[in-house]
C-alpha cells in the first residue's frame, strides 16, 4: 500500500489513498453546510459540487465529515472540476522520462521505469495518488491523462506478471502526455509511433456455413496488418480496462470505452445463420450500440475473399437484403461505367471517403460492390468523370446561366392547398367534433385549434388515400404550445375511433429521455379526464422492465418481411400480443412514452405494434437518415406520424428531407431525387439568393404536410396574447434598443490584458496560437483576472471593486440587476464557463443575498429527490416570490425548460451558435408568459479597434436567416470565429 498524500486548500483537507481521495472539511462548517448553510467561501463551493455533479450520480462515499470519491470521477469534459481553485503553480510542468530496464518486453525481468524532473530543476523522486503528484514539498494537480497514466503506472508496478502489453500500455500512455509543459523522453522507445482508436466499429465476415463472425473495427488508426491486429486483441483479456496493442512500429492505444466496446463484440461474436435477416435489420438487437459505433453501418465481408466492403445502415431494407446472403461479384473496377450525373458521382465519392475513414477496401452502391482503387487514382478519375458530365450536359448548363435573378424578398404564409400538387390535393381539411374539446381544464388558443384541426385532418386524410397521407411536420416556433396540441390531436383521433368503434390500436411519443416525465405531467396538467386507456413510461426507472421478455423467453415475433425467431439472440425484446393478457404492451388506447434510444433497442418489438398515431418530439434525433434510430422509426407500424420540432432545418436541407420522409415519405421520393433538386444547387451557388428562392419553393411544396408559426407572425394574424419582448444591445441597429448600460469600454485593466492579447498574436500567428488568443479574448471579456489563468482560487478573495469594477460586462450586469430587483421581477443569467458561473453565484450571493442556482449539462434530469433535477430548480425558482435570479448554460437550455416565470435574460456569455441563442431566449418568451421580456446583450468595445464582443455580434448576425423560410443555417466554427475575430 502507497502512502497516502495529505495537503490543504483554504482550509479543505484533501487524503490522497492510492486511486481516490477524501475530501475533509472543518467539522463545523461541514453540519452547517449540511444544512444549508448560504457562507461564501472555497469550502461551500467545493461542498455544492460534489453533492450535485458526484453524489446524484451515487460516485461519493460519505464520511464523517466530507466525502471519499475515485480520482477518476473527479474529471468532466476532460478537465479536473477543481481546476479553478488550484494556482497555476500547481500543473505539473517538466519533463517525463521513460526508460526500460530487460532484454525485450517478452522477457521475464524486463520493466518499464518512469521518473519526473521538474522544470528548471534536477530529477528528483515522486509519489503520486488520488489526483496529484507529489515532488518533494510539491504537490501538482493532475489532468485526466496524467491522472489515468500515473494510476496505470501504479498498478503496472503492483504486478507480479507482466505480459508485453502490460509494458507497451504504460509506454503509450505516457507517450501521450506530451503538450508545451509535459516533455516527454521516450529515448529507447522514440522510434515507436503511438496512434489512439477514436472508436470502435465492426467488421462482419460472412462464413461458409451462413453465420456471420463479427470482429472489432479499430477506427482512427488507419489500415494496419488484419492479422497481427487480430492476434494482439485475441490476447486481450475481459477483464482488461484499457490496452496497447504493439503492431509493427506502431502502439495503439485502445481506452476504457474501446475495450468495452471490444469486449462486448468479442461476446457476440457469432451470429447464427438463422438470425443474420434479424442482425441486418437491427444490430442493437444483438449489439450495444452506445458502445460499438454502428451508426453509420459496417464493413462486410464473405468468406474466402480478402478485403472488406463498407456497407451503410440505408442500403438496407427489410425483406430485401438477399444480396447479403449470396455470393456476389463483389468487385467492379470500372465505377465510371455505373454513374450518370454529377449528384451520383458525390454520392459515390462521400461512399468512398467512409469507406476510407473505415478501413474498407470496397464500397456498396446502388445495390452493387465497387473496388477503391489507389487514393491519387480515385481523385483524378472522380476529376475526369466530372469533365466528362459537364462536357455532356453543357447546353442544359448554358440554358440554366440565362434564366432570370433570383427573387430576394420572400414572405411567406401558412396555406392548405397547392394546386400543382396531386398529393396536397387529396388532403382534407375536417373539423373535428365538439366533444374533442371536453374535459379540458382550458380550452386551446386560435394557433392551437389550427394544429389540433390539422393533425385530425391528416389522421382522416390518411384513412381515405390508404395511408398515401401519413404524417407532417409539426415545425411551430419554440414556446407555441406543440405538447398540448399533439396531445389534443391525439385525443380528437380517440373520440373519432370511439364512435366508429375502431379504438384497436396503441398511441406513443417519443421523446428525449429528460422529456418522458414532462409529457406525463402534461396530460394531467391538461385533461380533468384522460383520454388515453392508461400511459406507461417505457425506461429502467419506471415501467419497462414489467413489459420487457426476460432472457430465453422471447416468442415468434411476426413482421411484413416474414417470420423473425427471437428466441436465439435478440436481446432486446418486450410482450407484445394477446397471448400476454395483462402484461402486453400493445393495449389499445394506452400512450406508450418511450426514448429514442429505447425505441433503437426495441426496434423489433417496436415495429410488431400497430399505432393509430405516434409523435416525435424533439424531433432533430432522426435527422440523419443513416442512423439506427432513424431506421427504427420509418419501421413503426404507424397510421400517422407527426414529427415536432422547433428547428426542421437547422444545418443542411438533407436533414428536413429525412424527417419528412419519416412523416409523409411519398411527398418528396428519394434522397437522391431531392438532393439533385435542392441541395446540389446550393452547394455550387451557396448565395443567399438562391437559398431564399429554394427555401421558398421548398417550403410551398411542403404545403398542407408542414405547419410552421413563429410568435411575431401569430401576434399580427391572430392576435396570440404574447407580451412585448425587447431586444436590448450596447450597439446601435435596426432591429435592437440601444441601451447605454449594455455600452462599456473595456476598463483599463481589460484594455492591458488585451495588448497582451494582441502581441502574443504577432509573434506567433498559427492557429494553434489563434485558437488559443481567441480562448483567452473569450475569458478577459468575461474578467481580466481570467484571461491567463485556469484557476479562478486567486479570485476567491478579491475585493467588491475588484471584482465587479474590472470587467465591463460585470458592470452592465450589476446595473441590469438592480434594475430587476428594482421592478421585484426574475431574471436569467446566461453563462458558459464554469469558471465564471462559480464566481457570479458567489458575488451575487454577497451583493443581493440570493444564493442563485447553477443549470448545467451536469445538472441532473431524473432523481428521486426533484429538487435536484433541472425540472425542480426552475419549480423552486419559480416559486419564489419577487424578485429572483437562476444561471443556466445555454447548452442545457435547448430542450424541456420552461421559465416563463423570469422575463429578462441576460447574456453574460455569447453562445456561437445563434440557434442556441434562440433556444435560450424561447425559454422565457413563450406562451404562459404574462410579462414583457427584456433580452439583454452587453458589448464591451475598444476605444481604438472593434473589439471581441463588436466582432463577434457582427458574426453571428450573419448567421441568422428568415425563420419562415427552410433555408441551411451555416454551422459556425472554431477556426471561423478566430479567423474573424482576432
Amino acid at each position: 500500500m502507497l502512502d497516502k498524500i495529505v495537503h490543504s486548500v483554504k482550509g479543505l483537507t484533501f487524503v490522497h489513498h492510492e486511486n481516490y481521495t477524501d475530501f475533509i472539511f472543518d467539522a463545523h462548517l461541514y453540519n452547517r453546510l449540511l444544512k444549508g448553510a448560504q457562507e461564501v467561501c472555497f469550502e461551500r463551493i467545493v461542498f455544492e459540487t460534489l453533492k450535485s455533479e458526484l453524489e446524484s450520480k451515487n460516485l461519493t462515499e460519505t464520511l464523517d465529515y466530507g466525502f471519499r470519491v475515485e480520482s477518476k470521477y473527479l474529471y468532466s469534459e476532460g478537465d479536473f472540476l477543481f481546476r479553478e481553485f488550484f494556482d497555476d503553480q500547481n500543473q505539473l510542468e517538466g519533463i517525463i522520462h521513460i526508460d526500460s530496464k530487460g532484454l525485450n518486453a517478452y522477457h521475464e525481468n524486463y520493466n518499464v521505469g518512469v521518473s519526473f524532473k521538474p522544470k528548471n530543476l534536477n530529477k528528483r523522486p515522486f509519489q503520486t495518488s488520488g489526483f496529484v503528484l507529489k515532488s518533494l514539498s510539491d504537490i501538482f494537480v493532475l489532468t485526466k491523462e496524467q491522472e489515468q497514466a500515473f494510476r496505470a503506472y501504479r498498478m503496472y508496478n503492483q504486478l507480479t506478471l507482466k505480459h508485453p502489453n502490460d509494458h507497451y500500455d504504460i509506454v503509450a500512455l505516457f507517450k501521450s502526455l506530451q503538450t508545451d509543459k509535459i516533455l516527454i523522453d521516450a529515448r529507447r522507445f522514440d522510434s515507436l509511433q503511438l496512434s489512439k482508436v477514436n472508436s470502435v466499429g465492426l467488421n462482419v465476415t460472412q462464413l461458409e456455413s451462413g453465420d456471420l463472425k463479427l470482429e472489432p473495427n479499430l477506427l482512427g488508426v488507419g489500415k494496419k496488418s488484419e492479422e497481427l491486429i487480430s492476434r494482439e486483441l485475441g490476447q486481450m483479456s475481459g477483464s482488461q480496462k484499457r490496452s496497447t496493442l504493439h503492431v509493427g512500429k506502431e502502439l495503439i492505444r485502445i481506452d476504457e470505452e474501446s475495450t468495452d466496446a471490444i469486449n462486448e463484440i468479442k461476446h457476440h461474436q457469432i451470429i447464427k445463420k438463422e438470425d443474420v435477416v434479424d442482425f441486418i435489420n437491427n444490430p442493437a438487437s444483438f449489439i450495444d450500440v452506445d458502445k460499438v459505433d454502428l451508426e453509420s453501418g459496417f464493413s462486410f465481408r464473405v468468406n474466402g475473399l480478402v478485403k472488406f466492403i463498407r456497407v451503410q445502415n440505408v442500403d438496407f431494407k427489410p425483406g430485401n437484403n438477399d444480396w447479403f446472403l449470396k455470393g456476389v461479384d463483389i468487385y467492379i473496377d470500372e465505377f465510371e461505367e455505373h454513374i450518370n450525373t454529377e449528384q451520383e458521382l458525390d454520392e459515390f465519392v462521400e461512399r468512398v471517403e467512409d469507406a476510407l475513414e473505415n478501413n474498407a477496401d470496397g464500397v456498396f452502391y446502388e445495390e452493387k460492390f465497387f473496388k477503391i482503387p489507389p487514393i491519387e487514382e480515385f481523385k483524378f478519375r472522380v476529376e475526369e468523370k466530372r469533365k466528362e458530365i459537364q462536357i455532356l450536359n453543357g447546353e442544359y448548363e448554358a440554358e440554366k446561366k440565362k434564366k432570370k435573378p433570383l427573387a430576394t424578398n420572400v414572405s411567406f404564409k401558412i396555406k392548405y392547398f397547392d394546386d400543382q400538387d396531386s398529393l396536397a390535393n387529396r388532403f382534407k381539411n375536417i373539423e373535428p367534433s365538439q366533444s374533442c374539446f371536453e374535459n379540458l381544464t382550458f380550452q386551446p388558443l386560435a394557433h392551437q385549434k389550427e394544429a389540433i384541426q390539422w393533425i385530425y385532418s391528416l389522421y382522416k386524410s390518411s384513412e381515405s388515400t390508404n395511408k398515401e397521407i401519413s404524417g407532417g411536420i409539426l415545425a411551430d416556433d419554440m414556446g407555441l404550445g406543440k405538447t398540448f396540441s399533439s396531445l389534443m390531436g391525439m385525443k380528437c383521433i380517440i373520440e373519432d375511433l370511439k364512435s366508429q368503434g375502431a379504438l384497436n390500436k396503441t398511441f406513443m411519443v417519443v421523446a428525449p429521455l429528460s422529456l418522458l416525465n414532462n409529457w406525463k405531467s402534461e396530460v394531467k396538467k391538461f385533461f380533468t379526464v384522460s383520454p388515453f386507456e392508461d400511459i406507461i413510461v417505457l425506461n429502467a426507472q419506471a415501467d419497462l422492465n414489467k413489459f420487457k421478455m426476460d432472457s430465453g423467453d422471447e416468442s415468434k415475433q411476426y413482421f411484413d418481411y416474414g417470420e423473425v425467431d427471437t428466441s436465439t439472440g435478440l436481446k432486446y425484446s418486450l410482450k407484445t400480443g394477446n397471448e400476454f393478457g395483462d402484461e402486453r404492451i400493445d393495449v389499445p388506447g394506452r400512450l406508450i412514452l418511450v426514448s429514442y434510444e429505447t425505441l433503437r433497442n426495441y426496434q423489433f418489438s417496436m415495429a410488431k405494434i400497430p399505432f393509430h398515431c405516434v409523435v416525435f418530439d424533439e424531433a432533430q434525433k432522426i435527422k440523419n437518415p443513416n442512423s439506427l434510430v432513424t431506421r427504427a422509426a420509418k419501421a413503426l407500424d404507424s397510421e400517422l406520424n407527426i414529427i415536432a420540432t422547433g428547428t426542421p432545418v437547422e444545418n443542411n436541407l438533407e436533414e428536413y428531407w429525412c424527417l419528412m420522409d419519416t412523416a409523409i415519405p411519398k411527398l418528396f421520393g428519394s434522397k437522391k431525387i431531392f438532393k439533385k433538386q435542392y441541395v446540389k444547387p446550393i452547394e455550387k451557388d451557396g448565395s443567399e439568393e438562391l437559398r431564399i428562392q429554394l427555401g421558398k419553393e421548398l417550403y410551398e411544396r411542403s404545403i398542407p404536410f408542414l405547419l410552421r408559426r413563429t410568435k411575431e407572425e401569430l401576434k399580427k394574424s391572430q392576435g396570440l396574447l404574447l407580451p412585448k419582448k425587447t431586444e436590448y444591445k450596447g450597439l446601435v441597429l435596426d432591429q435592437y434598443d440601444y441601451l447605454l448600460n449594455l455600452d462599456k469600454e473595456l476598463t483599463e485593466e481589460q484594455k492591458s490584458s488585451y495588448a497582451i492579447v494582441r502581441r502574443e498574436l504577432s509573434k506567433n500567428p498559427s492557429l494553434p496560437e489563434i485558437l488559443r488568443n481567441l480562448h483567452r479574448l473569450r475569458s478577459l471579456v468575461l474578467h481580466p483576472r481570467l484571461t491567463f489563468k485556469n484557476s479562478i482560487n486567486h479570485m476567491l478573495d478579491l475585493s467588491y471593486n475588484e471584482f465587479w469594477s474590472e470587467s465591463a460586462k460585470l458592470i452592465s450586469m450589476l446595473e441590469v440587476i438592480k434594475m430587476v430587483k428594482s421592478k421585484n421581477e426574475k431574471i436569467i443569467i446566461f453563462a458558459i464557463s464554469r469558471s465564471i458561473q462559480y464566481l457570479i453565484k458567489k458575488w451575487i450571493d454577497e451583493e443581493f443575498g440570493i444564493d442563485p442556482d447553477i443549470i448545467s449539462g451536469d445538472t441532473k434530469v431524473e432523481s428521486f429527490d426533484e429538487s435536484e433535477t433541472r425540472l425542480g430548480i426552475i419549480k423552486k425558482f419559480s416559486e419564489n416570490e419577487g424578485f429572483n435570479i437562476v444561471i443556466l448554460s445555454p447548452l442545457a437550455a435547448g430542450v424541456g425548460l420552461n421559465v416563463v416565470a423570469a422575463n429578462h435574460v441576460f447574456h453574460l456569455e455569447r453562445h456561437w451558435n445563434p440557434a442556441k441563442e434562440a433556444q435560450a431566449n424561447d425559454r422565457v418568451y413563450r406562451i404562459g408568459q404574462e410579462k414583457d421580456v427584456s433580452i439583454y446583450y452587453p458589448i464591451s468595445k475598444h476605444p481604438e479597434f472593434e473589439s471581441f464582443d463588436v466582432k463577434l455580434d457582427k458574426l453571428l448576425s450573419k448567421k441568422t436567416f428568415i425563420k419562415d423560410a427552410l433555408m441551411t443555417f451555416p454551422r459556425v466554427s472554431e477556426n471561423e470565429i478566430a479567423s474573424q475575430i482576432i
